[in-house]
């Protein structure tokens, strides 16, 4: 019934043409534009989808987590991008 070697992560967004930018130019992300919303293109397989919801709420726990090698320093690159922690 459930296809078990196959899943993925998905939630809402509120705004398209914001979330896309933020990701590739803020988070270095590489994002596929479709008609029923984007798909964020991670190098393991771990597909994220986000939609446009247009009652959207943001989420008040986390919902996405990226690996890195360093959170120090990827917190100062990410600061240098304009991003407030």
């Amino acid at each position: 019934m459930v296809n078990k070697s196959f899943a993925f992560s998905g939630f809402s967004i509120k705004d398209i043409p914001s979330t896309v930018e933020f990701s590739r130019n803020k988070l270095g992300l590489t994002v596929a534009e479709e008609a029923t919303g984007l798909h964020l293109i991670t190098t393991g397989n771990n597909p994220i989808f986000m939609y446009h919801k247009e009652n959207h709420s943001p989420a008040t726990y986390t919902i996405l987590n990226l690996p890195v090698t360093s959170i120090d320093e990827a917190v100062d690159a990410l600061k240098t991008k304009g991003i407030v922690f």
